[in-house]
């Protein structure tokens, strides 16, 4: 009777070791949801007009598993903690975004990159944007009001 159970436990452990080796059993590959690294920040912001449309474009994230990107306004309110507020409903997979029809043209704005597990860069340089042509100037700070010449 012994050589039946063992050769019905040989079987036995054979079977979970080849259905242990599957590509989707997270303890034989990596698992990228542990990436905790957020990914480089976008460069380069700064207004386009194209026609009457004002466009907030930037340079991508060099990062590959970048997925897209948030755009945030600075709408600055004392009932509020942060100045910066999230404009997009949903990640925006283009290096552009449109600000004519954000309801907020005239401010600043910055951009963060998403990678694919969620993580989000630090935010990217400030922009103004005037729906004009693109200015220079330096970021608010404090309870000052932007101030573009």
């Amino acid at each position: 009777m012994m050589p039946r159970r063992t050769a019905f436990f040989a079987a036995l452990f054979t079977l979970v070791a080849l259905t242990g080796c599957g590509t989707d059993n997270t303890l034989s590959g990596l698992d990228d949801s542990s990436d905790a690294a957020p990914p480089s920040a976008p460069s380069n912001v700064r207004e386009v007009n194209r026609g009457s449309e004002s466009l907030l474009a930037w340079d991508a994230s060099p990062d590959a598993d970048v997925v897209g990107y948030d755009v945030y306004v600075y709408l600055p309110d004392p009932a509020r903690e942060a100045a910066y507020v999230k404009l997009n409903s949903s990640t925006i997979t283009d290096e552009e975004f449109s600000v004519t029809n954000s309801g907020t043209l005239e401010s600043w704005y910055r951009v963060k990159a998403v990678d694919q597990t969620g993580n989000r860069s630090s935010s990217s340089n400030a922009a103004y944007i005037d729906g004009g042509y693109p200015t220079g100037g330096q970021e608010p700070g404090g309870d000052e009001l932007p101030v573009v010449r």
